[in-house]
């Protein structure tokens, strides 16, 4: 034993008391992220016999659309970054699925658009996906509101975000006034 410790302070470590706290399957979010996986592991292995990635998908569900998109605008509304969705669209191309275009006017703008074998693959995943949808989610009634109470956590995240930056950048922007020796205090 070292010197100064006791048999009893080893026990009080022993002894600590924890506090309740909720279990973990009588969490929305513990259901959510179940319900998330099953149907993702379900829609990722039809995806996989097609030699699609979920991002992939994403990216030709946005194309299919009559107008053309640059690499940049499939960034912004799949969510990836400028590189990640170039690098996308370039295996889109490299699979058969997309023809990356130059501009005619600005020959470093790029367009992207969907091949026929690209076109003809959405009509039927998204046939999938809607199927699955009702399967699990049920009647429309359902649905809506399942969708109403997940658009409002999602909403509330960013809105929740956005205050939390606020605030921080606020007692940033305070704390180094202070520190730069300003006379007026925050």
């Amino acid at each position: 034993m070292e010197a100064g410790s006791t048999c009893s302070g080893a026990r009080r470590r022993q002894n600590k008391t924890w506090k309740r706290i909720t279990q973990t399957q009588s969490l929305c979010s513990y259901w959510l992220q179940r319900a998330d996986r099953h149907v993702s592991s379900s829609f990722a292995r039809h995806l996989k016999a097609c030699r699609l990635a979920a991002s992939e998908w994403a990216a030709i569900r946005q194309l299919y659309r009559p107008n053309r998109m640059s690499p940049v605008e499939i960034a912004q509304t799949i969510g990836m970054t400028k590189g990640g969705a170039s690098k996308l669209v370039d295996r889109l191309v490299k699979k058969g699925f997309a023809i990356k275009r130059v501009g005619e006017f600005d020959r470093r703008f790029r367009t992207v658009e969907l091949t026929e074998a690209g076109r003809s693959l959405v009509p039927r995943f998204a046939r999938f996906v809607d199927n699955t949808d009702r399967e699990i989610f049920g009647n429309l009634k359902r649905r809506r509101r399942v969708l109403r109470t997940l658009k409002r956590v999602v909403h509330a995240r960013r809105q929740k975000k956005r205050v939390d930056t606020w605030h921080v950048l606020s007692a940033t922007t305070q704390h180094s006034r202070f520190r730069a020796g300003s006379s007026e205090f925050p």
